[in-house]
């Protein structure tokens, strides 16, 4: 197994559970949710306007970024009648929106304070499930290709790692399978109603995940 490979699918998975999670199932209300996905969708355009591309480099650019700079508009509009984001200080609410400020704002709680990005992490501790958060951490040196990184390649090239060494990311990652699961199972009907048909043995299983997760909150 490629463990680097294995150590980077994990990490973007375990950072697409946290987005769901945060922006679909803590969310306490239906203005918190709407306002979380306006701001992750907001985030996505100010990336992409980072990209150094100038008009003229591939035809029908001018057109696709003059469209892309309304829609931003728009989604700001939106967020300007959200009655949640209406309840915060101006100072809050101006920093929710500031594009240099954009790095994963839709992470913000009921009072108005914006998260970093690295205290997403921090968030995961309110779901629970998985004590070691530090396996982010961890994974990230594989992502980045930082020195460590190079040099547990180094010391694992050309040998036979024992199985154990993935068995518990191996949980992780399944663990993390069992609570979005689960977690579309609470926001969505059609999805629990097929749930339940599925094997016994799958339902417990995610069911017993669960039951982790929450007495270990």
């Amino acid at each position: 197994m490629d463990f680097s490979s294995f150590f980077t699918v994990y990490r973007s998975k375990l950072e697409a559970y946290l987005i769901f999670n945060n922006i679909f199932v803590s969310s306490s209300s239906e203005d918190e949710k709407f306002l979380k996905f306006k701001l992750w969708q907001l985030n996505s355009f100010y990336s992409k306007k980072k990209f150094k591309i100038e008009d003229a480099d591939f035809p029908d650019y001018t057109f696709m970024r003059q469209t892309e700079e309304h829609e931003i508009e728009k989604m700001i509009q939106v967020i300007n009648n959200n009655k949640l984001y209406n309840t915060f200080s101006d100072k809050d609410k101006s920093k929710l929106l500031k594009e240099k400020d954009a790095n994963h704002l839709f992470s913000i709680n009921l009072k108005g304070n914006v998260h970093s990005y690295n205290n997403m992490i921090d968030f995961a501790e309110k779901i629970g499930g998985i004590k070691n958060w530090n396996i982010y951490k961890f994974t990230s040196l594989h992502v980045h290709s930082s020195y460590m990184a190079l040099i547990q390649f180094e010391e694992m090239r050309g040998k036979i790692v024992n199985n154990d060494y993935y068995n518990n990311f191996l949980k992780q990652a399944i663990f993390l399978t069992c609570f979005l699961i689960y977690d579309l199972c609470k926001i969505d009907s059609n999805v629990h109603n097929e749930f339940y048909k599925l094997d016994n043995n799958v339902i417990n299983l995610v069911k017993a995940a669960n039951n982790d997760r929450i007495n270990n909150i």
